[in-house]
């Protein structure tokens, strides 16, 4: 045989070896999957994988993937990368804002979990900026973003009220936070004018009232007059505020002068007829 034909003959041997290995190694062969991990369109079982197929991974609930999402099959008959694997899912603590603290700090090697929640507080003098509490989701993220520390926009005492008072005991060196309430009360026979509550807003306490001022009647006032209380035999006498009060002539006197035998008592002001 001629040596052409051999050359000929041996090239068309390794080619079809070639192809043949090639043939032999273009599929890939599926691992063994992680607990929790599944494959998105996942294969028929006997189905040939073959290079440039893909995989798809995700993991059940409450885990998170650990490794690539997305595999290839190569011509070499392995994969692009390895097959991942799925962990609990768990939140990570990042650095805190200054003078912001976690009530029950966990330890540093403790795992957050999901359903874990976490609660702030802010340093003396300070006040939260966010949620004051946060939760660990299933997706290992927190539910809110963490709050952060801005300088006290609080309140001082609540200010005095002319014949009134605070129902609740509060001292002079008290700080109030932005939004907190206090709640007034008047004396006895003084009347509220006005929502009963101030509330702290960035520092300052909103919210008007006043004590209406009842009226008192004496019995110097009735002598001058020569008047007398029709239904009381009372010598003095206090009226709240709006209140009526009807008088009667003294005996062998008359009602003059514009003003009514019926009066009304206006935030301490009252005017009394005359009789003569």
């Amino acid at each position: 045989m001629k040596p052409l034909r051999l050359i000929f003959l041996f090239l068309q041997v390794f080619v079809n070896l070639e192809v043949s290995w090639t043939q032999i190694v273009s599929t890939c062969e599926m691992g063994v999957l992680h607990p929790h991990l599944f494959i998105a369109g996942m294969l028929s079982a006997g189905e040939v994988i073959k290079v440039g197929h893909k995989l798809r991974f995700l993991c059940g609930a409450e885990y998170k993937l650990d490794g690539s999402e997305e595999i290839e099959c190569l011509p070499n008959g392995q994969w692009s990368a390895t097959f991942p694997t799925c962990s609990v899912n768990t939140c990570e603590i990042g650095v805190l804002h200054p003078n912001l603290f976690i009530a029950g700090m966990p330890s540093a090697s403790e795992a957050i979990k999901a359903g874990q929640k976490l609660r702030f507080l802010c340093g003396a003098n300070y006040e939260l900026d966010g949620s004051e509490e946060i939760e660990c989701l299933q997706t290992g993220q927190w539910s809110a973003t963490f709050p952060t520390c801005s300088g006290f926009s609080g309140c001082s005492a609540p200010p005095a009220l002319t014949d009134g008072d605070t129902t609740s005991f509060t001292r002079s060196d008290s700080r109030y936070r932005h939004g907190d309430k206090v709640e007034y009360i008047c004396q006895p026979n003084y009347i509220m004018d006005g929502s009963p509550f101030k509330t702290c807003d960035n520092g300052l306490w909103t919210g008007e009232m006043r004590c209406l001022k009842p009226c008192t009647v004496t019995k110097q006032l009735i002598n001058t007059n020569n008047i007398q209380f029709r239904y009381s035999g009372e010598s003095k006498l206090y009226i709240p505020h709006l209140d009526h009060l009807t008088f009667s002539c003294k005996k062998r006197t008359s009602h003059v002068g514009s003003v009514p035998l019926r009066v009304q008592c206006n935030d301490g002001v009252i005017t009394l007829p005359t009789c003569q």
